[in-house]
């Protein structure tokens, strides 16, 4: 990895006269420098004399500081002058703060990026921002950009944006390194009972059935002593189209939320409109704000339970939630009763016969809850 500049142009005599401080290495936040002998041609007291310099998008972006407190050098003051001062055991050395370097960045200074708001007093442009849908490269068809010197309760300078997302997915904005996730919902597909599905079966039961989350459905993870569901607080909306279950975790030091969605849809799957849902999850801490992940799309009455693997500080947890149609349903959409030809010597044989009231009562021979029929064989 090349990295400018190599070493630090000093403003006086090198410290003892043979040393200056040199690019050594990088870490995911930083750049680091540390004490270089010229003559014998390598580092010396290192790693203890390393100094460091926030990447873009860090707290203290191209901002000087010790590297380790705990020993020389001391003293490390970056006060924004041109000039970075230290002190190594007693004895003084400055540099001239570089101001074309690998990690400053050669597009607008941005002090904090949240959803559809950049805090800068520079001017920006729509090719300043990148973007990720569901984590793949996207460009917004119409990006709108307002400048605003009255952003937020201390009247701060920057732009409001939209990109006027219309499908649901996790959108990932970038900008001088700040980047922010956020969960757009589309529920568009609903409006004016025109969903479709695979089913032979009017809209309304569609949306009613299939495409609203029962109020007694929870988002769950592990289970409790005695092995059974462990169910967590879980939050409705979009007229019971999606739920969401809020957790605090820390990352890095950084204390903050993170959402795990449920998010009901309708998808075009191998040829045919079907009612779907998926898990999504955003955070909102610190740099991990970028964070963006989801699940497979699940065919509402597919399976009898849906679930999310989340990977958390090297633990991986799983989220689940039970499909409310497959239940009613245990053998599948598509599952036809058998019937049987064979004499059981006179007596009743039993066969399954599985109502489908749920959907059409065309197709209903009893209420739900009959699972079985008995006939007299001869």
């Amino acid at each position: 990895m090349s990295v400018s500049p190599n070493a630090l142009t000093h403003t006086s005599t090198a410290l003892f006269g043979s040393y200056e401080w040199r690019y050594y290495d990088t870490t995911t936040t930083h750049y680091r420098y540390g004490m270089y002998h010229i003559t014998n041609g390598a580092f010396f007291d290192v790693p203890t004399s390393l100094i460091k310099v926030g990447k873009s998008g860090q707290s203290d972006y191209n901002t000087w500081s010790d590297a380790n407190t705990t020993a020389n050098p001391n003293q490390v003051v970056d006060n924004n002058t041109g000039n970075v001062s230290l002190n190594y055991s007693g004895t003084s050395y400055s540099f001239v703060k570089p101001t074309v370097a690998t990690w400053i960045s050669s597009g607008p200074t941005v002090t904090s990026h949240t959803a559809g708001i950049v805090i800068t007093n520079d001017t920006i442009a729509d090719t300043d921002f990148t973007w990720l849908k569901d984590g793949s490269t996207y460009s917004p068809t119409n990006l709108t950009l307002t400048a605003s010197s009255t952003i937020g309760p201390n009247n701060d300078t920057g732009y409001y944006y939209d990109d006027f997302e219309n499908t649901t997915a996790i959108y990932t904005t970038t900008i001088d390194s700040k980047a922010v996730s956020a969960l757009y919902v589309d529920i568009g597909w609903t409006i004016g009972n025109t969903a479709s599905s695979g089913r032979t079966t009017n809209s309304n039961r569609i949306l009613n059935v299939l495409a609203t989350i029962p109020s007694y459905i929870t988002i769950g993870s592990g289970s409790d002593l005695n092995g059974n569901p462990n169910p967590l607080t879980t939050v409705f909306s979009y007229n019971a189209r999606v739920i969401q279950h809020t957790q605090t975790a820390t990352i890095d030091g950084v204390t903050g939320n993170i959402y795990i969605n449920f998010v009901i849809n309708n998808k075009v799957i191998d040829g045919v409109s079907e009612i779907v849902a998926t898990f999504y999850e955003t955070r909102t801490i610190g740099t991990d704000s970028s964070h963006q992940s989801n699940s497979v799309d699940y065919i509402i009455g597919a399976q009898q339970t849906m679930t999310y693997n989340q990977s958390l500080n090297g633990d991986t947890i799983t989220y689940y939630v039970s499909d409310w149609v497959y239940s009613d349903e245990p053998e599948g959409d598509a599952y036809v009763a058998p019937v049987s030809t064979t004499s059981n010597g006179g007596r009743k044989r039993r066969y399954p016969i599985i109502s489908t009231n749920l959907f059409d009562r065309q197709r209903s021979i009893y209420s739900i809850g009959i699972t079985h029929k008995d006939e007299t064989l001869f």
